[in-house]
Parts: structure tokens; sequence; C-alpha cells
């Protein structure tokens, strides 16, 4: 377990320096939680979450943190839910994301639409692909 923690936290430091950000133990934090999480976690999330391990951690560095990571590139903001932005580590991938409004997870989805950035679709040079599809999750269709 400690073994895991170590990697992890190596991992998200190798990805800190390598975007130019310094690797503050609290950005490491962060970053490292939401590479492991898998649940594409809001800001509220990552906070309540850390909370209880960093007692001085404060919303603002949470939000300021994500907010470096984003302009970065480290992270891509999600903005499916109209309540809250989640925040996916997974930019190197076309992927595109599913969203159950029952159960308010979000899913990476590996199909692709046909159209993937660097082509050109009615004269407009694609650059980013960003696809939210929404619905009911398959746990949540099994308990209805």
């Amino acid at each position: 377990m400690k073994q895991d923690i170590d990697n992890s936290r190596y991992r998200a430091q190798q990805v800190l320096v390598s975007a130019g950000i310094k690797p503050s133990f609290q950005r490491l934090m962060i970053l490292s939680f939401i590479m492991n999480a898998h649940i594409h976690p809001s800001a509220e999330e990552i906070f309540q979450n850390l909370k209880p391990e960093i007692p001085t951690l404060s919303r603002t560095t949470v939000y300021n943190t994500l907010n470096l990571l984003v302009e970065k590139g480290v992270l891509l903001p999600l903005t499916i839910s109209e309540h809250e932005t989640r925040y996916d580590p997974n930019t190197g991938s076309n992927h595109s994301h599913f969203f159950c409004h029952h159960c308010e997870r979000i899913f990476d989805i590996q199909e692709v639409p046909a159209c993937v950035a660097g082509q050109e679709l009615e004269g407009h040079l694609v650059e980013n692909v960003r696809l939210y599809l929404t619905g009911v999750c398959r746990e949540c269709r099994s308990k209805e």
C-alpha cells in the first residue's frame, strides 16, 4: 500500500515538473488523488477527500491548483453537469465521457466520433473533440 502511494506521488511529481509546475506537497497530493481516483472528481470531492490527510488544506488552494493544472494542460475540465466542473487527468487519449444523471458518475468512453483532431470538417480545422453523452449508466439501469 505504501509503495502504491509513493509511486502515485512520484508519477504526479513527474507530471508537475514536466508541465513546469513547482511540485509542492499540496499540489502533489491533489494531482495524485485525481490520477488515482478514476471518478473525475469535483473540487469539493477533492477537498473533502484530502482534508483529513491535510488539515491545513483550503478550498482556495484546491481551486487555485486545479486552475493551474488546467492552464498547463495537465487536466481537462469537464462541464457535463451544470452544477459543477469535474476534472480528468487523461489528456492524452481521444475519448468521450458519459454522465449518468442518476448517480452523477462520469465514465470514460473509448469510442470516439468519426471526426478527430487534425481533420477538417466543412473547411474548419478540428483541434479538439469533446463529446459528452448523458443518460443512465448500466449499474443504475440494473437497479430499476
